[in-house]
């Protein structure tokens, strides 16, 4: 499965959107949108963490990181690959 995938059934699930995972676009912003509000990005962050084995910082819970489910696969991808951040 790939990293949006798992994002997004994640998204779907687990927090608080109650449209189908497939209405969850890539591109779709995540806050804006009412699919991930406050604690929910509390918990997509741990589920990254935990998911995928990467410590996440408090500087890095960003809308370039964690904006959209594409941003989060990004940012996976950097970290995965051992890419410092800016």
């Amino acid at each position: 499965m790939s990293i949006e995938q798992t994002i997004r059934e994640f998204v779907a699930s687990e927090l608080s959107w109650s449209g189908a995972a497939s209405a969850l676009s890539d591109d779709l912003p995540l806050i804006p949108s009412g699919a991930v509000d406050s604690l929910g990005l509390v918990r997509l962050v741990s589920f990254v963490e935990s998911c995928y084995g990467i410590p996440i910082a408090v500087e890095e819970v960003v809308p370039r990181n964690f904006g959209t489910i594409a941003a989060i696969a990004r940012f996976v991808e950097r970290r995965r690959a051992g890419s410092e951040l800016p």
